[in-house]
This record gives structure tokens, sequence and C-alpha cells, in this order.
């Protein structure tokens, strides 16, 4: 996926804030997830790249990130990368407070999430 967050001042994350990122984005699976946890259906979030651009305007920080969904089970998850897209894109000014609470200091707008390929 690739998450777009308005920063200033401009900066990528560092290894804490990184991590710190993959945390949340882990935790929000317990927003619009069932049956979660250990056994049942847990996440695994990896960032794989920060890139620092502009819209013109501001410097926006571009994260691209995986997200895996797996369950025990067999209850389908193939859904849960769309329903996270959904869930931060409603969201967008609490996902702003959150990041700023966690970690991302500098944050000043996280904008939506877009979720690509799911293989």
């Amino acid at each position: 996926g690739l998450h777009t967050i308005q920063v200033d001042p401009i900066r990528i994350l560092d290894e804490f804030q990184a991590e710190q990122y993959e945390k949340v984005m882990e935790n929000l699976t317990a927003s619009f997830g069932h049956m979660l946890d250990d056994p049942y259906i847990t996440s695994n979030c990896t960032l794989f790249q920060q890139n620092l651009g502009s819209n013109g305007t501001a410097t926006m920080l571009l994260l691209g990130f995986s997200i895996r969904y797996e369950s025990k089970f067999g209850r389908p998850v193939i859904h849960y990368p769309y329903l996270l897209q959904d869930y931060v894109n409603s969201n967008l000014q609490e996902m702003t407070l959150l990041m700023q609470d966690a970690f991302l200091d500098n944050a000043v707008r996280v904008y939506e999430v877009k979720i690509y390929n799911l293989n």
C-alpha cells in the first residue's frame, strides 16, 4: 500500500518511528476486524519505502508498506487490506491525531491510504 502524510519539519521516519508506524497499522485491525489475535487472525505490517515529495504547496512523506493478514482457522481475510483502507480513509482526522500522539510529532495531516497488489 501507499500512505501519504504531510510533514513539517521535513524528515523521514527514523527506525523507532518506522516500528511505531507498523504497530499502529497492525493495531488498526481491531477497529474493523473480527476474531483477532492468536490463534485467530493476526496482522503483520512492514514499512519498506519512504520518500519525500510535494503536492505543490506542502511536503509529503510517502510510505510504502505491506500488511499481511493470516487466519489459522480459515476465516476469510482477503478483504482485510481493503477494510484497512476504508477505515483509514474514513477517519483521516483521527489518524492524524493518532500518529502525532504515537510517534510522528511532525505530522501535519494524514492523507489517504491506497491498497494495491494483494499478492
